[in-house]
């Protein structure tokens, strides 16, 4: 029978460290290429020199007047109001008609309502939850 005799080479434990060190060094370069990327990518503090440009007065000016006539076209229907309704204080019945509804907006405006009323007594305040709710008639 004949063995073979390996003279020589590394032993497992110094090709582990090295495999070791490779990978570390291979992390970090990418880490570092990652940055350097990225910060050129990434514009610290907006630049003046892209900044839009301000419109021109006359430009302004027929904005102002589309948002005008938007407004008049939506609210054309809605007679305004001076004096709300009268209302008594928000009360649990206000919370659960909101709850009831399963609508967050309207259970978040019942809850500013109560407390705005309950910070002011303002009557406005019972009167748009009411309104919100449906238990105005």
């Amino acid at each position: 029978m004949i063995h073979t005799v390996i003279v020589g080479g590394m032993p497992g434990g110094k090709i582990i460290l090295i495999a070791a060190a490779a990978a570390a060094l291979a992390a970090v370069a990418a880490v570092l290429l990652d940055r350097a990327r990225a910060t050129r990518r990434h514009m610290t503090a907006p630049s003046a020199y892209s900044a839009p440009p301000l419109p021109s007065a006359a430009a302004a000016a027929a904005a102002l007047a589309h948002v005008l006539a938007e407004h008049a076209a939506l609210y054309a229907a809605t007679e305004p109001v001076t004096q709300p309704h009268p209302a008594s204080p928000p009360g649990s019945e206000l919370a659960v008609a909101a709850v009831r509804s399963l609508d967050p907006h309207q259970v978040k405006l019942v809850e500013a309502c109560r407390r705005g009323h309950a910070a002011t007594g303002d009557p406005a305040f019972a009167a748009a939850a009411e309104t919100v709710t449906g238990l105005h008639v």
